[in-house]
């Protein structure tokens, strides 16, 4: 339906709040609900928002949706990243009113979006929900959907502080994915349930599965449950048993320099653990930024340094960013060089 020229676009209502608090709206106003995942400074996220504020590109369907925005980068919502599996976005997020995930969208085009989600409403169980569903994870669509669902359900059983009976069938719903799909975050919600619910057998053992996980995207999302397992397994566990990383600053601003020049941030860093720190890789977000870091261990106590050059091809103002991944209790060190290109 075309708007006429004498009828105002109307926006819808993009809300801002938990996933929590997300669900119980769309329960209450009986709606499915919409969760589009985005961060801050991403370009496709900004686009496919200012599409979605205008009924005249969604038209009749967001009528039947309340939609929220998750920044990924906030504090409080890195869950999203750990469960999904994933550092790129926007990603979209389609619930029923009972709170069931339904299908997740990995696209930034706004009328692929308002298809699926108008197919959602009247084909919930169709197969075509699923043909943009993708994460980092190496399952295909409807499975991946059944696998992050089992997850979802796993942790808000846990932030509801669930009965007995809903830890159970969450646990359920896990172990089904952990057998065929395994991966760190369902392991690390299966060692809290059984932790929970008093089995500490179990939950040492899917701990221990969780922690044998070991890769790049791993380090950078899950050292903080890496974490919470450790201390689980172990009360006396103390964080500098293992390697750990100080570093003296993680931004630097070069200031300005000139055009096609190759400029250094270099940051310090420290091993304060007790056991030898080695810098597996340093992932950058950029081929025109360059990182270098010492491939020997790093003793406890000692010093040593790492290194982001830029190729500074594009006039204006630049941000780019590396990841430390290491074999750290703090693996997964965010590092990031800044400055302006005249």
């Amino acid at each position: 339906m075309q708007l006429s020229c004498s009828q105002a676009p109307r926006e819808i209502t993009i809300h801002n709040g938990t996933i929590r608090e997300a669900l119980n709206t769309a329960s209450r106003e009986q709606k499915h609900l919409m969760a589009v995942v985005t961060y801050e400074g991403c370009p496709s996220c900004d686009k496919l928002l200012s599409a979605a504020k205008h009924y005249d590109t969604f038209q009749e369907v967001l009528d039947k949706y309340v939609v929220f925005r998750f920044n990924a980068m906030e504090p409080g919502q890195q869950w999203l990243d750990q469960w999904l599996y994933e550092k790129a976005y926007p990603i979209i997020l389609l619930f029923s009113p009972e709170g069931k995930l339904l299908t997740i969208i990995k696209h930034g085009n706004a009328g692929i979006i308002k298809d699926l989600a108008a197919k959602a409403l009247i084909a919930p169980a169709s197969q075509e929900l699923f043909k943009h569903s993708r994460t980092k994870l190496p399952y295909g669509h409807d499975t991946l959907v059944r696998t992050l669902a089992a997850g979802f359900d796993g942790y808000m059983a846990l932030q509801n502080n669930a009965a007995a009976p809903q830890l159970q069938s969450a646990l359920s719903g896990l172990e089904k994915t952990v057998t065929e799909q395994p991966y760190f975050f369902n392991y690390y919600l299966l060692s809290k349930l059984h932790h929970k619910l008093g089995d500490t057998l179990q939950a040492h053992r899917f701990a221990d599965s969780a922690l044998n996980r070991k890769g790049p995207l791993e380090a950078i999302l899950y050292p903080s449950l890496r974490a919470e397992l450790k201390f689980q397994n172990d009360p006396g566990y103390d964080q500098y048993d293992d390697p750990y990383v100080a570093i003296n600053e993680t931004t630097i601003n070069i200031g300005e320099v000139n055009r096609n020049q190759k400029p250094k941030a270099t940051f310090t860093i420290k091993n304060i653990g007790k056991q030898p720190l080695l810098i597996r890789e340093m992932k950058v977000g950029c081929s025109c930024t360059a990182a270098d870091w010492p491939k020997k261990p790093i003793l406890p106590g000692e010093e040593t340094s790492v290194t982001l050059t830029y190729k500074a091809a594009k006039e204006g103002t630049f941000t780019q960013s590396a990841y430390l991944l290491t074999n750290a209790f703090n693996s997964s060190i965010h590092i990031t060089i800044s400055g302006f290109v005249m």
